[in-house]
């Protein structure tokens, strides 16, 4: 019986914890062109723009993008079908993983993500 009576109490001082906390700084509103327009101001939403071209060579071609992820050393490419890492300075490093129908191998990546030092990967064999 005191379980229960314990878990309310702790949950409602975290609801009103949250609850109390505050928030002076509205979110920002990103106003985006009307329809039929191709111009997006990018200084709406952004200080700084840095264009990193990816090495191009018969390993690294891209043809569609389907994940991205950048931190401060590398930028991780699924193009579907691979995952492709290269430096922040946009220098083709290798493939992660291997393509094929064999243990350990991929067809296609469906999402992927970071944590820590481990790459998750949701993956099939189409």
């Amino acid at each position: 019986m005191k379980r229960p009576i314990l878990s309310v109490a702790i949950a409602t001082l975290l609801l009103s914890v949250y609850c109390s906390s505050d928030r002076t700084q509205a979110p920002e509103v990103l106003n985006l062109p009307p329809a039929g327009e191709d111009l997006l101001n990018v200084s709406n939403f952004a200080d700084t723009v840095l264009y990193v071209p990816l090495e191009t060579t018969e390993e690294s071609l891209i043809g569609n993008i389907s994940g991205l992820w950048i931190n401060d050393s590398i930028m991780l490419v699924s193009t579907g079908n691979r995952l492709l890492m290269f430096s922040e300075s946009g220098k083709y490093m290798h493939q992660v993983g291997s393509n094929g129908r064999g243990p350990g191998e991929y067809n296609y990546i469906y999402h992927f993500d970071v944590i820590r030092d481990t790459i998750i990967c949701i993956f099939g064999r189409r």
